[in-house]
């Protein structure tokens, strides 16, 4: 996982994309995307869309 030092303990922390429910760093280096005032990884750029257009789904399943 290549990650800025200050991403990499909340990626850490997150362990699991909230869209596919794999492990973050499985599909490359996990992207933060900014979503309600929260920062969320995901494990590709095909997660960000989904995300960002069903927050509720997901940002559930991201611990707080």
């Amino acid at each position: 996982m290549k990650l800025s030092p200050s991403d990499r303990p909340a990626a850490l922390a997150q362990r699991i994309c909230p869209v596919t429910g794999e492990s973050l760093g499985d599909h490359g280096t996990p992207i933060k995307v900014r979503v309600r005032d929260r920062d969320v990884f995901v494990c590709c750029k095909g997660c960000i869309e989904e995300l960002q257009q069903n927050p509720e789904k997901y940002l559930g399943e991201v611990g707080r």
